[in-house]
């Protein structure tokens, strides 16, 4: 009787732990937004794929990203739109799951000091020939250009990540190449 119930008690469990992969990595993604929305760089950082950290370590990392941000030049803050996630299926390569999340960002991006009209349509011109957004506003009485675009984020849970989701911004394209081969890149989709 008490194998019968621990065999039970174990399918049970694993039940729960196949059926919650999606949740879990819905949980994830929203913990990763939301820190992304309030630039919270720590969470940021304990949420990013570890073998970030192999090509730049996570200090230097945080530090640059932080400089991105918030520089002499300007000053970008992530707007709370609602990024409509869609995931894929997951995937199993090489003993790694993967998901494709691909979702819409927003951002406003504030300039610092005083720039004349040509370079402001110089800024707009280069927004628009990155291919990156779908919406470019520009706000005189802030200084501010409002941006809308498609974003892809790649989920990754591995034993490295102790099967816990974390993310890879796929928006740098030569970033993933440096982690993850062809073959992943092609099982994904990308």
């Amino acid at each position: 009787m008490k194998t019968k119930f621990f065999a039970l008690l174990l399918l049970v469990c694993w039940m729960n732990g196949f059926g919650q992969t999606m949740e879990t990595l819905k949980l994830q993604t929203q913990k990763m937004y939301k820190a992304s929305v309030e630039l919270n760089m720590e969470t940021i950082m304990d949420l990013t794929y570890p073998k970030v950290f192999d090509i730049v370590d996570r200090e230097t990392l945080t530090k640059a990203m932080a400089g991105v941000f918030d520089n002499e030049t300007m000053k970008v803050t992530f707007t709370n739109l609602n990024p409509a996630f869609t995931y894929s299926d997951i995937k199993e390569v090489d003993g790694k799951k993967f998901n494709v999340i691909r979702y819409n960002n927003a951002m406003k991006m504030t300039l610092k000091g005083e720039h004349d009209e040509a370079t402001i349509a110089q800024m707009k011109d280069g927004l628009e020939g990155s291919g990156k957004f779908k919406r470019i506003d520009y706000d005189a009485a802030s200084k501010s250009f409002l941006l809308e675009g498609p974003a892809v984020m790649i989920a990754v849970a591995d034993d490295t990540t102790k099967k816990e989701w974390t993310f890879v911004n796929y928006d740098d394209e030569q970033l993933f190449s440096m982690i993850f081969d062809e073959k992943i890149k092609t099982a994904l989709g990308l």
